[in-house]
């Protein structure tokens, strides 16, 4: 997702402000912040840029549900 805010200081509102990158995948996985950024420094984002991150951040939160898996069989064991 793609988010936009103004920046105070800049006076020109939300088209001199930022854009905040994150990620959803799942209500099991947290919303992960990928990247804040001047919206005068950066251009869009190409299709196959969005194209590489969207596998990228896939292997992420697959990652991310087999450590918490693990981290609750963990928990689970010492009990």
């Amino acid at each position: 997702r793609k988010r936009r805010f103004g920046a105070r200081g800049k006076g020109k509102g939300k088209r001199g402000g930022y854009r905040v990158i994150t990620y959803y995948a799942a209500i099991d996985i947290p919303v992960f912040m990928l990247a804040l950024v001047d919206k005068g420094e950066r251009a869009d984002i190409s299709q196959g840029d969005r194209n590489a991150l969207r596998v990228e951040l896939a292997q992420i939160a697959e990652d991310y549900r087999r450590g918490t898996k693990a981290k609750v069989n963990q928990l689970r064991r010492t009990k």
